[in-house]
Parts: C-alpha cells; structure tokens; sequence
C-alpha cells in the first residue's frame, strides 16, 4: 500500500491519534510497512518506557484498529491506567514470544518509584 518514500511520513500513514497534553499521552494508530500486520497502535506516555514508544496491539484491517485504538484511548483516558504495558514487537524479524512488559511509573507525593 505505501512505498518505502512513504515510510517516513506519519500523516499518510495515519488512521487515528489521540493525545493528552495534560498526562504527555499520545494514542497513535497507523499502517506500518514492517509489522506482522498492516496496522499497529502505539502509546507514548511518560509514565511507560520513559515516553519511548510502546506497540501495544497490531491489526489486519482498518475497521479493527478503529476499534482497538478507540479501546486504547479509553484505557491510557481513564483514572486507572493499565500497570504494566507489553511491547509485542509487531515486526517479522522478532520472536513472537519476544516481548517486552514495561511497568507504569508511579508518582507519589513528588517520589518517583
């Protein structure tokens, strides 16, 4: 679907962003040219992965990642974040069983943990 001049250019691959610049969240869901599947939402979120860029699920078409950024959004929205977020590393040269769990950073009363 896109070429590899493409690859860079998030506003042509783009199907959904969601950002809160309140909590530095972004929700993003976008075609990747070398993922499993042609679509992967990713969460960038300072409470994860020090606000690198985690793949959190990936799809085979573009009503199903509607559908799971839009149940992402909802998650990273509410008062209750997930615990933990797991990177399953969407791309062929991955082990499928390779993937990564990153804990949430808690703050407490200015004490990071």
């Amino acid at each position: 679907m896109f070429g590899l001049s493409d690859d860079c250019n998030y506003e042509l691959r783009r199907i959904a962003k969601w950002q809160n610049n309140m909590c530095s969240c972004t929700v993003s869901t976008a075609h990747v040219p070398d993922g499993n599947n042609p679509i992967e939402t990713c969460i960038f979120d300072e409470d994860y992965n020090d606000g690198n860029g985690i793949v959190v699920e990936s799809y085979a078409d573009v009503q199903s990642a509607l559908h799971g950024h839009n149940r992402w959004v909802e998650q990273m929205s509410s008062a209750r974040k997930p615990t933990v977020l797991t990177d399953c590393k969407h791309v062929p040269m991955s082990d499928k069983l390779d993937c990564t769990i990153f804990e949430r950073r808690m703050i407490y009363l200015g004490l990071t943990t």
